[in-house]
């Protein structure tokens, strides 16, 4: 499956993945079939298309909304806001460069930041450890 075979809805988990490569130090092209990238967003298109990749980054973009606003409503001396939104801007990162969210440890730290945001929603005085 390529990008341009479901742009929209995607071609679903579990699809086979196929593109070129040149075989080092030769003009070869050998072909490699893969069920995921290197790149999250870029195989969370092939898999879920376009709209899944937007829901998705809507989702992630509400839980960094959330982390940003209880800092700000919190203050800077809480330390779980802070610590959820540095977590969050490194998780972030990490997904541009690696499959992580397509991990269970990755699925793992999607409930954990649900979990943090909802107790942060609750949370209405500064913590005083």
């Amino acid at each position: 499956d390529r990008l341009t075979d479901h742009p929209w809805r995607g071609s679903g988990f579990g699809s086979h993945v196929t593109y070129p490569i040149l075989v080092p130090g030769t003009t070869l092209v050998e072909y490699i079939q893969v069920y995921l990238f290197e790149w999250t967003y870029l195989d969370l298109t092939v898999k879920l298309g376009l709209v899944g990749v937007a829901v998705i980054l809507l989702f992630l973009g509400h839980l960094g909304l959330t982390f940003a606003s209880a800092v700000k409503r919190l203050g800077l001396q809480d330390p779980l806001p802070n610590a959820a939104l540095a977590a969050w801007a490194a998780f972030m990162a990490v997904n541009i460069t690696t499959p992580y969210i397509n991990h269970p440890l990755g699925y793992g730290t999607l409930a954990l930041f649900v979990g943090i945001a909802g107790a942060l929603a609750r949370q209405r005085t500064p913590w005083r450890g």
